[in-house]
């Protein structure tokens, strides 16, 4: 018995109690959605070469969107991927995100022990179940937090896509006629999606400041302090990981 308290003891010491977990919990937020009536999915966005069949009551993951009419998605049953119709699938209602804050030691953590590389001296992550962007400086496994920033991501019916990707374009405004709405400060990530500014209409005027909840079309949405920040901190060629 003295042996088990005194090896008690020791363990208190070594593991403090209150002491953050060195591991953090950054997951993946995967929209998954169920097939509400028999459906095609097809290869292409216009709905023409079919690839294959989904069931009622098959779980889809929703990998991107068309104006929220059409959805690129991959089968959790067969693996297939494909288009469908909007109304072939119920699509889950968006969740709050989570409040819980990671220490710079952990998010470091994460970045070096997954060994993100990049092209420059900046790695960005983007964490949509927190509804934040962290950004990195340094190089593979000695990366550094430099900042942490909320933003809005897409809503599930409008999902931001997850993977790791490459900064490329960048402009100080856009406005898009098929949203009908715009940006200032984008920088493109993977074809259309961006990060940007909060939305703007076409006369530059702020159309609605949410921030801190999924609430975008797709793009990263950030205040305009911060928006400004990326566009004229971070090269091109910059990776990007969004989870």
């Amino acid at each position: 018995m003295k042996r088990f308290v005194t090896l008690l003891i020791l363990l208190s010491i070594l593991i403090p109690v209150n002491a953050a977990p060195l591991v953090p919990q950054i997951t993946e937020t995967r929209v998954i959605a169920v097939v509400i009536e028999p459906c095609w999915l097809y290869r292409d966005r216009g709905l023409y070469v079919k690839a294959g069949e989904l069931t009622v009551g098959e779980r889809v993951e929703i990998l991107k969107d068309y104006s929220e009419s059409r959805y690129f998605v991959r089968s959790m049953k067969t693996d297939k991927s494909g288009w469908v119709r909007r109304e072939s699938i119920d699509i889950p209602s968006d969740t709050p995100a989570d409040e819980t804050r990671l220490t710079a030691v952990q998010l470091e953590e994460y970045a070096n022990n997954t060994g993100f590389s990049s092209a420059t001296e900046y790695f960005i992550l983007t964490d949509i179940g927190r509804q934040l962007v962290y950004v990195f400086s340094g190089t593979s496994r000695n990366w550094s937090l430099v900042k942490t920033m909320s933003c809005s991501t897409g809503k599930n019916t409008s999902p931001t896509t997850r993977g790791l990707f490459k900064t490329s374009e960048r402009g100080d405004w856009f406005y898009s006629e098929r949203l009908g709405s715009g940006g200032r400060y984008w920088i493109r990530f993977n074809e259309s999606y961006l990060f940007h500014s909060i939305p703007t209409d076409r006369y530059k005027k702020i159309i609605n400041d949410t921030i801190g909840e999924r609430c975008s079309n797709g793009c990263v949405r950030l205040s305009i302090k911060d928006a400004e920040w990326l566009y004229k901190t971070i090269p091109d060629g910059t990776s990007v990981f969004i989870t």
